[in-house]
């Protein structure tokens, strides 16, 4: 059993169970090494990536009013990106969510608050969780909550783009890329 500790003061702990050191080193697939590629899964404790998450905008800008595409919601704060930038950011304790939204309006069913140009519509939303692993998660958004415990209905943000992580160097890079085609959208944001 092969263990990992505290990396950037967040405990972790990565086990290979059932493989001697010698039978993990022959363990390998064509350009892959599967043992070093399981000693880079990183563990808060929680069964969540334990050490840093870079965050790299590949959206394109659409609305002319908004030069950036992304903004990125964490424990750490909040901030914006433009397609090609990225922030760094964590490492997070405990049961952390994350979470990313399209800076263009979407088709959502919320009157109370998704009331631009006589449409209903609001940022797309992408809630997520980030396992030991750099794989993502999606979770429904958290505002504005369902109706009697069913989903938001803020517009989902698989409609527009995906998030998916890889490992690179010890952080857990998540790329936020558009989808074919994209979901609706509305740039112009004044109340009707």
């Amino acid at each position: 059993m092969l263990a990992l500790g505290a990396v950037f003061g967040v405990a972790g702990v990565v086990a290979l169970g059932g493989l001697q050191a010698n039978e993990a080193s022959m363990v390998q697939s064509p350009g892959r090494n599967l043992k070093e590629e399981a000693a880079q899964a990183n563990d808060n404790g929680s069964g969540r990536w334990g050490g840093q998450i870079k965050i790299v905008d590949n959206l394109p800008q659409v609305c002319t009013y908004e030069a950036k595409s992304v903004t990125w919601f964490s424990a750490n704060g909040q901030g914006n990106l433009a397609k090609g930038e990225s922030v760094t950011i964590g490492p997070f304790g405990g049961y952390f969510t994350l979470g990313v939204q399209e800076n263009v309006f979407g088709n959502c069913a919320y009157a109370g608050s998704c009331a631009w140009n006589n449409h209903s519509a609001d940022n797309y939303c992408y809630n997520f969780n980030v396992d030991a692993n750099c794989k993502v998660t999606r979770n429904d958004c958290p505002y504005p909550p369902g109706v009697n415990g069913g989903p938001s209905p803020a517009p989902d943000g698989r409609k527009r783009y995906t998030i998916t992580g890889s490992i690179n160097n010890g952080v857990c890079v998540l790329s936020v890329n558009p989808v074919s085609p994209p979901g609706p959208f509305f740039c112009s944001a004044t109340l009707g």
